[in-house]
């Protein structure tokens, strides 16, 4: 069951432009393990600075782990060989950070700590005042990771700014993004982020909707027509609130696809991110209650492990972060 309607959000240019400016870039961190596919990751965040005239800082973690296993097996001269393994990423570092300043036009700061992947990356986000951290789904370790959705997960609940993970090269700038919403605050704040990272795109709001208590009632013996007659008002309801929802939104939006349908959320992202062929999901990670918070939670954590295409999401903390 699916609606559709086209139509500008939001209570005018003034709104737009004051919702814009609360979520504006102004400062990218960009994590890069050095891999061919990690640099999809710095790519597409040079591309966000240059159209945002944002500052960009590209930030290498050397493993400390590794470098104690690299002193343990060559102890004789350890310290000359560690050295030179610095030197060399510093040098990978430099010239990455180079080429994409030379390419996009922007300045670009580089940053080489020595720790735990995830840490450090976190501590120079917040270091930087970032407003968005941007990593790849593909790499040579540690942004590998990310493609099983923990480390994603866990950057999403500790870093101090959206979260944007990188799964395509970045061959354009974004031009169809789906934003998945529950109505809530963070939902709201979603659909601002998606006009800040994909000014000219095509923008589809989705909202999936099941029947509460779907299972009991199936259980407790409920008729099909019975059934038929909660999933079409349940389907009503969750029309009028997005009509609602989307009126009331402080962002005037380019004419937005909405889409409300019956499933499973994340296998309903799943699906109409396919249909539409979105290169951008965007999500917002915190809904109405403690219960939507955790299907929240659990949604963006499924999204970030199976989309095919970039994801960013962010959580809507209220203490004092950019989220």
């Amino acid at each position: 069951m699916s609606a559709a309607t086209q139509g500008r959000a939001g209570p005018g240019k003034a709104a737009h432009a004051t919702a814009l400016r609360k979520t504006a870039m102004r400062k990218i961190v960009a994590a890069t393990d050095l891999s061919g596919r990690a640099a999809w990751a710095a790519e597409r965040a040079a591309m966000l600075a240059a159209a945002g005239k944002a500052s960009l800082d590209l930030v290498h973690v050397v493993g400390r782990g590794p470098l104690e296993a690299l002193r343990r097996m060559v102890a004789a001269g350890a310290q000359d060989t560690v050295d030179r393994l610095l030197a060399q990423s510093e040098l990978a570092l430099s010239r990455a950070a180079a080429e994409l300043a030379r390419r996009h036009g922007i300045e670009v700061r580089t940053h080489l700590p020595t720790g735990t992947a995830f840490r450090e990356i976190v501590e120079c986000a917040r270091a930087c005042d970032a407003d968005l951290l941007v990593a790849g789904a593909h790499g040579g370790h540690f942004v590998r990771e990310l493609t099983l959705g923990t480390t994603a997960a866990r950057l999403l609940e500790q870093a101090p700014c959206p979260v944007l993970v990188v799964r395509r090269e970045p061959l354009a700038e974004y031009r169809r993004v789906l934003v998945p919403v529950d109505f809530s605050a963070a939902s709201a704040a979603a659909l601002q982020w998606a006009a800040v990272l994909a000014p000219d795109a095509q923008v589809h709001v989705l909202h999936a909707y099941e029947v509460p208590f779907e299972d009991k009632m199936r259980f407790a013996g409920v008729s099909d027509s019975a059934y038929q007659h909660y999933r079409t008002v349940a389907g009503e309801e969750a029309r009028r609130e997005m009509e609602a929802f989307i009126g009331r939104a402080a962002l005037a939006l380019a004419p937005a696809q909405c889409i409300v349908e019956y499933g499973y959320a994340p296998e309903v992202i799943g699906r109409v991110a396919a249909r539409i062929d979105a290169d951008l999901i965007v999500l917002g990670a915190q809904g109405r209650s403690d219960l939507s918070y955790l299907l929240v939670g659990s949604v963006t954590q499924h999204t970030m492990r199976d989309a095919a295409c970039d994801v960013a999401a962010f959580r809507n903390r209220g203490d004092g972060a950019k989220n």
